[in-house]
């Protein structure tokens, strides 16, 4: 048994805020699509950026990683009844794309502190 005092208390029982299924690579010329889930009718901001910067937000319950002075709004929208809500991105088949980086990572929640699931992202392909 590990030292120190053991927890004892209730146990909440909450949606916990992240990401849904698998996420595909990103390629150029193909739609790329992200899910996360939460609990149904939980607002979701979803940002993006070409690098990532750990920070810690009083806003944010999570570490945010996209830099503060270089991301930009991809999408918003609320969960649906099943608690998940899908952003859609059409990537251009532009070769100046080609090993160009993509991060994603999006908020959640209604009231402060907001929920920030992981990044995702990487090169285009």
């Amino acid at each position: 048994m590990p030292p120190g005092t053991p927890v004892v208390g209730p146990l909440a029982a909450a949606a916990l805020f992240g990401l849904d299924g698998v996420t595909p690579a990103i390629a150029r010329g193909t739609t790329w699509t992200v899910r996360y889930r939460s609990a149904s009718a939980t607002p979701v901001l979803t940002l993006f950026s070409d690098k990532l910067s750990a920070s810690v937000l009083p806003l944010l319950s999570d570490p945010a990683w996209l830099p503060l002075a270089g991301f930009a709004v991809l999408g918003a929208g609320i969960t649906g009844a099943n608690g998940v809500v899908p952003f859609a991105v059409a990537v251009p088949n532009t070769p100046a794309l080609l090993h160009a980086p993509f991060f994603v990572q999006a908020v959640a929640g209604a009231a402060l502190p907001l929920e920030a699931a992981p990044p995702v992202g990487g090169v285009l392909r």
